[in-house]
């Protein structure tokens, strides 16, 4: 029986991605997280952690939603910078249930639609993934997800070092199309307790 953390997030890997640029020659740009896979990074489009405790008869269940601020950047066509904006995104897009199956198996739901909330109309970040976890700690993660942005599941065993249970990583900021539907990817990944 163990405490086991688990961290579920989006997040774009490039410091910022171009989105437009009108006829004068002025673009457009978003903010990005600049990172690769990290455990302890605050950077994230999208984040759902969990902390289980798995002597108890429902897991000892939590969990936290949170999505990350959308900062945009206005340049002109000298490619100067002329104006930025920040605006926050609530986490009514994150869903979360969970129940214990007959397999003495905790099985979490987690649903994600969450939209650019600068640009009306964008294309939402989605995923429909079910995560099961076993009383020793064995993760698996399946289910669909958007080809952006970039992936991380992350599971930690008690005081031990936090391992990645599965990623995606998306290609190139041209990846940003691939938020419109459908759910392109699908993910049937595990990481047993031993691993």
């Amino acid at each position: 029986m163990a405490k086991v953390e688990l961290r579920l997030r989006t997040f774009i890997p490039f410091d910022k991605v171009f989105y437009l640029a009108d006829q004068d020659g002025n673009s457009i740009y978003f903010h990005g997280d600049g990172r690769g896979n990290e455990w302890s990074s605050l950077d994230y489009r999208t984040s759902q952690s969990f902390v289980l405790d798995t002597s108890k008869s429902d897991y000892g269940f939590s969990y936290a939603n949170k999505v990350g601020d959308t900062t945009v950047y206005y340049y002109d066509k000298f490619n100067k910078l002329y104006k930025t904006d920040t605006k926050s995104q609530g986490t009514t897009g994150l869903g979360v249930s969970k129940y214990v199956g007959t397999d003495d198996n905790l099985y979490i739901t987690v649903t994600c639609d969450v939209a650019n909330p600068i640009v009306i109309g964008a294309p939402a970040i989605n995923y429909n993934f079910q995560i099961r976890v076993t009383r020793t700690g064995s993760v698996r993660i399946t289910g669909n997800h958007d080809g952006c942005p970039s992936y991380e599941f992350w599971r930690k065993i008690d005081s031990n070092a936090a391992k990645l249970a599965w990623n995606y990583v998306m290609d190139s900021a041209l990846d940003l199309a691939k938020l419109a539907p459908p759910m392109e990817e699908y993910v049937d990944k595990g990481l047993s307790y031993t691993a």
